[in-house]
């Protein structure tokens, strides 16, 4: 059964939150949740995203723990009671569709805000790839690719010396549209998901999409994903959903871990 949304302007308000926060949304049985979005992977979408699996082909979609080697915000070189994460991947591959309308890839070590047209636009190309509710996201941005073909000089600079990285419009425009989509997690292949640095917040309590994703509506955020074997995959199979498992390290009440991910098609 699909979860019934109000509208992000109607939905209740809650003390000391902004408008659109969805925290007791998922409460249930005077119980309180705390899985957030996670939710939205009924058995029922599980079992249906299992019909992606088409070929057998698998993607691991994990960067190497020692891939970074500058990490920035001084962070050392180094929730799972439920299963995991398991359900229907949709990439949106930034990269290819800026190459296939012939538009020189921007940055991805400054701030460029990817907006809710160019998401839209890039499915739109993609075969009219399109999103439901309890899908997890992938946004392929480039970062990865970036750092792979630096050198060691150029990363340290592009990375730990530099508080900028492409990524989502931390904008409201985007806001509204990831809750009109209501899905399970969002990833992507940058440093923080969304586009740094954060803008000033234009009235809203926050335009992070950190706040937003991870404190007022419990979804979970991946970053610095691998997905370039899984973009050329997609580019290849010319589709870009697929079956996809995550399973991040059986920490009770950890706030971070590498994703265990894989992408079977």
């Amino acid at each position: 059964m699909a979860y019934v949304f109000p509208k992000f302007e109607d939905l209740p308000s809650v003390p000391n939150a902004p408008q659109g926060c969805l925290w007791g949304f998922y409460d249930k049985d005077c119980r309180k949740d705390e899985i957030g979005s996670i939710n939205l992977l009924t058995p029922e979408v599980v079992k249906e995203a299992s019909s992606e699996i088409q070929t057998g082909r698998h993607v691991q979609l994990d960067w190497p723990l020692d891939s970074l080697k500058f990490p920035t915000w001084g962070r050392k070189i180094y929730f799972c009671d439920r299963g995991g994460i398991v359900g229907r991947g949709v990439l949106i591959d930034m990269v290819r569709y800026w190459a296939k309308i012939g538009q020189d890839a921007p940055d991805p070590w400054g701030s460029y805000e990817i907006t809710v047209d160019e998401l839209e636009a890039a499915l739109a190309d993609q075969h009219g790839t399109q999103t439901k509710q309890g899908d997890i996201l992938l946004v392929r941005t480039g970062y990865i690719q970036r750092h792979n073909a630096a050198s060691d000089p150029e990363r340290q600079a592009g990375t730990q010396a530099n508080f900028r990285s492409i990524g989502l419009a931390p904008r409201e425009a985007t806001l509204r549209w990831l809750y009109d989509r209501h899905f399970a997690a969002v990833v992507a292949d940058n440093v923080a998901v969304e586009a740094l640095p954060v803008p000033p917040d234009n009235g809203y309590p926050s335009l992070l999409l950190h706040d937003w994703l991870l404190v007022w509506w419990g979804t979970p955020l991946g970053e610095l994903w691998d997905l370039e074997g899984l973009g050329g995959a997609c580019s290849e199979l010319g589709r870009w959903t697929f079956f996809l498992t995550s399973a991040p390290l059986n920490i009770t009440g950890g706030a971070a871990s590498p994703p265990g991910a894989i992408a079977i098609f």
